[in-house]
């Protein structure tokens, strides 16, 4: 909830990047946010992704956080508050096949 009133409050201020494609296999790098030195960003992370609902899971992280670690389809609605000077990777691993509908939102906070 308080994700999509973030992207909804901010939503004209954000850069929003779709990230739609698949199916990914294995380990992939499906995003990155880089925050330049000085700056403090907020970073949502909204969709879906779906995979093979047999025996095989994958997992999505985001800074090394997991957002979901089993097969079928999940949905999104996570933000994370980033300091200056640090990279951070959206990411898809595991044995499934999954395709994803995603969009990353980015904004400066002014602090």
């Amino acid at each position: 909830m308080i994700t999509a009133r973030l992207v909804g409050r901010l939503g004209g201020g954000m850069e929003q990047t779709p990230l739609v494609g698949g199916p990914y296999a294995g380990t992939v790098t499906l995003h990155t946010v880089t925050v330049p030195a000085g700056e403090t960003w907020v970073c949502a992370i909204t969709g879906a992704a779906s995979g093979d609902p047999s025996y095989r899971s994958y997992r999505i992280t985001f800074g090394g956080k997991d957002l979901s670690t089993s097969s079928g389809v999940h949905t999104y609605r996570y933000a994370v508050v980033l300091a200056g000077g640090t990279t951070t990777t959206l990411e898809k691993s595991g044995s499934a096949d999954v395709t994803v509908d995603l969009v990353v939102h980015t904004a400066t906070l002014d602090v």
